[in-house]
């Protein structure tokens, strides 16, 4: 700022420097020429009344005055001329001065050289015989005038610059060291008028600006928040792959709980080659992915470049995936075996009717084979089916409040012909409490939960179903006096396909899906399931709705 506060100042008394020179030059020239026009021309009218008393007055002064004399004719012919032969010169009657003097008794007019460093006034009278008298003098031209005054005022600018440089230096410490003290954070305080408003801008700028750092802080602590509580892991890494940034989730997975690798080269923290070819590439710009197992788990690596520069790696736990991946795999070889074999057995008999070769007593027979393992298939359908809503339907369409002992005495009801042939005692009680939920569903759950312990009950056993309000939720508990369920298949008895005892299970005409059905629906009304049993002693079975 002081440089160019200099320069405007010097830059500024050049101009006034040259227009004060050009101004006095101007002014001085103009009265200077005034004053020899007047002159001029007072010259020319004594000389004209002279010549008018006497007729040969102007040739005896011809060669005697300074100034250049010539006598023209009306016609323009010169007549006399003082510096030129009259013959060599041509017809003035073109000339400005002439033309006025001819018409109104009086003219004059101002002629440059070629150089432009003179210039020639004309002064015309006209005579009583109609001849013209014409005065010229020579002088120096405006443009000469200032280029003789040039050296003096190329000394008197020289001064000026040195006096401008000094008083504006001076000036300018003056100035600015006020300016100096100004607090830029405390912006309440102005040395000079002038900076009111600015000092009101930088105290609004700083205002803007700790209101915009404490909202970057604001949003830093919730990323670092979301990071930090993130089930997945989350690393940021910089151009060179070092990590400017890593969460909880991450340092776990690459057990680096109690280290800070901030800084430090991911490929240093850990050596699997595949993640040693996918970091750089990322911070290069290439996208990918890659699977990394560590410590039993199974993480997916996703890795994928960040504007500017670095790279950005996501850590998902797929352990979870992976097991349900087989799980639907050897769901669906069980259904594959489970519908060959009714299906096998169904054709079997069929081929053996439709040959002609079977004895009539074994019609009756193979029919009832038939409708028998017809009848299991729709059932295994069935379910199959329900599992497959359960699965695609995790909110109830629609619901209602349904009396949960109401709905169990029904069930015993619908199971009384299959207990009477086996002599089971069931017997239902409790209180009359509502849950919410679908009826069809919530029937199909509690059926197969009382199915089962009528299946896996001992002859002359008992069942017990009881309904309980807890005040926090409802629990319908169903004991049972059967065979018992061992401790290793308790957390099994739930998957698709899976039987305890599976001749019980196919002779009964049971699917092994009875109890996974229950679960699932379970988890769509938001109740749960619990199992405890021991061989031979029975097992007894609670389903845990919420109150409504």
């Amino acid at each position: 700022m002081k440089r160019k506060i200099n320069l405007y100042f010097c830059i500024l008394s050049v101009l006034a420097v040259l227009l004060t020179a050009l101004t006095v030059t101007g002014l001085l020239f103009n009265d200077h020429m005034r004053s020899i026009k007047s002159g001029l021309k007072n010259q020319a009218m004594y000389i004209a009344a002279a010549a008018d008393a006497d007729s040969g007055y102007i040739a005896r002064i011809l060669h005697t005055t300074p100034d250049r004399v010539t006598l023209i004719a009306p016609d323009g012919t010169v007549l006399l001329d003082s510096e030129a032969e009259p013959s060599a010169l041509g017809n003035h009657a073109d000339r400005p001065e002439f033309m006025q003097a001819v018409s109104a008794g009086y003219g004059e007019s101002t002629r440059a050289s070629a150089t432009l460093a003179q210039q020639t006034l004309y002064c015309a009278v006209r005579l009583q015989d109609g001849s013209v008298l014409r005065l010229g003098r020579t002088t120096d031209s405006i443009l000469a005038s200032f280029l003789s005054a040039l050296p003096v005022l190329l000394l008197c600018t020289a001064a000026i610059l040195i006096l401008t440089i000094v008083f504006s230096a001076m000036l300018t410490r003056r100035i600015v060291a006020p300016i100096n003290t100004i607090d830029l954070e405390n912006a309440d305080y102005t040395p000079y008028d002038e900076l009111a408003p600015l000092v009101e801008r930088i105290g609004s700028q700083n205002k803007k600006i700790r209101q915009q750092m404490d909202s970057l802080n604001e949003k830093e602590r919730e990323f670092t928040s979301l990071a930090d509580n993130m089930r997945e892991g989350f690393i940021m890494l910089n151009a060179r792959c070092e990590v400017l940034t890593a969460n909880k989730s991450a340092r776990r997975i690459l057990s680096l709980e109690d280290r800070d690798i901030s800084g430090r080269n991911l490929l240093e923290l850990n050596r699997d080659p595949e993640l040693s070819s996918l970091a750089p590439a990322a911070c290069s710009g290439k996208k990918g992915s890659m699977v990394l197992t560590m410590d039993g788990r199974t993480y997916r690596i996703y890795a994928g470049p960040v504007s500017g520069s670095g790279a950005v790696l996501l850590m998902l736990d797929s352990t979870e995936e992976i097991a349900r991946e087989q799980l639907r795999r050897e769901f669906s070889a069980n259904v594959s075996h489970e519908l060959k074999t009714p299906l096998t057995v169904i054709s079997g008999y069929a081929e053996l009717l439709r040959s002609g070769q079977t004895d009539p007593e074994n019609v009756a027979l193979f029919s009832e084979k038939i409708y028998s393992e017809t009848s299991r298939l729709i059932n295994l359908t069935d379910d199959i089916i329900k599992l497959s809503y359960l699965d695609e339907n995790r909110t109830l369409p629609r619901t209602e409040l349904i009396d949960l002992y109401q709905l169990t005495s029904e069930v015993a009801e619908s199971l009384e012909p299959k207990c009477r042939l086996r002599n089971i005692t069931f017997t239902v009680s409790g209180t009359h409490a509502s849950v919410r939920g679908l009826n069809p569903l919530t029937r199909e759950m509690v059926y197969n939960i009382c199915e089962n312990a009528v299946k896996y009950n001992v002859d002359n056993g008992r069942i017990d179903a009881a309904i309980t309000d807890t005040g926090s939720d409802i629990r319908l508990e169903v004991k049972d006096t059967g065979i018992g369920i061992p401790e290793k298949d308790l957390e099994r008895v739930f998957e698709r396909f899976y039987r305890v005892d599976k001749s019980r299970s196919k002779a009964s005409g049971g699917t092994g899906l009875g109890l996974s059905i229950v679960k699932h629906a379970a988890a769509v009304h938001h109740a749960r399931v619990k199992l405890s049993s021991a061989p031979g002693k029975g097992t007894t079975a609670v389903i845990i709705f919420p109150r409504p």
